[in-house]
């Protein structure tokens, strides 16, 4: 992979654990900015790497309905239902990683609002109030994330590596399918209605995203070999949680 190129990849659904594995192997291995997104085969509770330490006590009932994977990146607990997700990997020798990680976490969820507000999706924009953080993802909009009443539609996170930086993002779109029988809070959902709607609007932030890192250059799909997957496969066992109890550590 070029540095003067970002890279996409738009795979169909995959189990939880391949998710997070994925993003992980392209944090070690991506020589040039990647932008994925993709979609969970299930409805999935995602922790972030901090909650290793002190699980919330809600999880337990949660864990009795869906299954659970650990992030590599921050923040609260998060229901994936509804939503696509997305992850940024910036190899340290971008410049954007030189960024505080409030400024990389702007510039990124900027290019998001700009073009739901250009689509219509949005009435207007907001950010949350910022605050501590939170063990419910979505209970607490940070001072970052694009919200409308009061409700995050896109949660983000982060993690700085030796190697790259990583951003995990969630849109949420589809309110259909949000259990209405679990104790979390609920996000603001765009009105996405059909999966050309969505393509449009991905497209039109990846179009932007390019924009903004290499005006003159084309975007081009990253393709990951057969024994490249077979390490990724290896590695979804990191990520998956069968037992509060007993949280997966993997090194970073």
């Amino acid at each position: 992979m070029t540095q003067k190129r970002l890279h996409f990849l738009h795979h169909p659904s995959f189990p939880p654990g391949y998710n997070m594995a994925l993003d992980w192997w392209l944090l070690q291995s991506a020589e040039s900015p990647v932008f994925r997104f993709y979609s969970w085969n299930r409805p999935v509770l995602s922790l972030g790497y901090r909650q290793q330490f002190r699980p919330p006590d809600r999880l337990g009932e949660l864990a009795d309905r869906f299954p659970i994977v650990q992030r590599p990146t921050g923040g609260g607990y998060l229901l994936h239902a509804g939503d696509f997700s997305f992850s940024l990997v910036f190899p340290t020798s971008h410049p954007w990683t030189e960024a505080s990680i409030k400024t990389l976490y702007s510039r990124v969820v900027d290019l998001f609002e700009q073009v739901a507000l250009e689509q219509n999706l949005l009435s207007r924009s907001e950010r949350g109030s910022g605050g501590s953080f939170a063990a419910d993802c979505l209970a607490a909009p940070a001072a970052h994330e694009p919200s409308q009443a009061g409700k995050k539609w896109v949660a983000i996170s982060q993690l700085r590596h030796q190697k790259a930086a990583l951003l995990h993002g969630s849109v949420f779109y589809d309110s259909t399918a949000w259990p209405g029988d679990i104790p979390l809070k609920t996000p603001f959902f765009l009105p996405l209605k059909n999966a050309s709607d969505r393509r449009k609007y991905f497209s039109a932030v990846m179009a932007r995203l390019q924009g903004h890192l290499f005006p003159s250059d084309n975007i081009s799909a990253n393709h990951i070999d057969h024994a490249d997957w077979q390490e990724i496969s290896h590695l979804a066992e990191n990520f998956q949680v069968q037992h509060l109890s007993e949280l997966p550590v993997f090194h970073r």
